[in-house]
Order: structure tokens, then C-alpha cells, then sequence
């Protein structure tokens, strides 16, 4: 986490919102975003409608799963499955994030991605 590239977007924000979480809460959670990143998501290697795969043979429901993210990043206020031809999705909002994890059929990757919201 590089603390004087988030400062300098942060202060360029600053500038712009008065509705900006304080500092010390948007390091929070961008320490927890890159931690979820590295203990869980990064680890992803299947998903389906009601489980997430682990690397190490873990698994977890889709709501235990969440119930992790909640810790880091505040209640969880939309949560949408999309089942495609290709690929199922699973797009999550919490109160200070938005994470989206997707799980291509034919390749049999995972994707994923996690915004940090710094505004209220």
C-alpha cells in the first residue's frame, strides 16, 4: 500500500467534497481491501451459485463469504448473481466498497475486482 500515493488522491478529493471520509478511515480501508485481496480473493478458483472455491480446497457460502467482507468493509446493502452463457457473476455493495467476482466457464478463471469509496 503506497500511504503518499493515497494522501495525494486524497487531498486532490479534499479539495473537491466536503464529504470525504476522514484520512485515518480511508487507510483503514485500503489496508483492508489489499488484506481481502491477498488472504481471500487472489486465492478465488471457482465460484457457483451458492459456494466459493479456495486454492486450498476451502470453501465457503457465498453468505460466510460475505459476512468476511462486512468485517472489513461495513453491511452489505446489494448483492446481485448473475448466471450468463459464459460466466456467473456475483456483485456485491457494502458500505464503503463495491466487489464484483466473476467466474468464466470455458476458461475456468476468476476475476475480481474491489472499489474503496472514500466519500459518504
Amino acid at each position: 500500500m503506497n500511504i503518499e500515493k493515497i494522501k495525494e488522491k486524497y487531498d486532490l478529493l479534499k479539495k473537491e467534497s466536503d464529504n470525504i471520509l476522514p484520512f485515518d478511515k480511508v487507510l483503514l480501508l485500503e489496508k483492508a481491501k489489499e488484506e481481502f485481496e491477498v488472504k481471500y480473493l487472489s486465492k478465488i478458483v471457482k465460484v457457483d451459485g451458492n459456494f466459493i472455491y479456495f486454492e486450498n480446497g476451502a470453501s465457503f457460502l457465498v453468505e460466510n463469504f460475505i459476512k468476511k467482507a462486512e468485517i472489513s468493509f461495513g453491511e452489505l446493502s446489494f448483492l446481485e448473481r448473475k448466471d450468463t452463457f459464459d460466466r456467473l457473476i456475483i456483485e456485491m455493495a457494502f458500505s464503503f466498497a463495491l466487489m464484483s467476482i466473476s467466474y468464466f466457464f470455458d476458461s475456468k478463471s476468476v476475476k475480481y475486482k474491489v472499489n474503496v469509496y472514500w466519500d459518504m
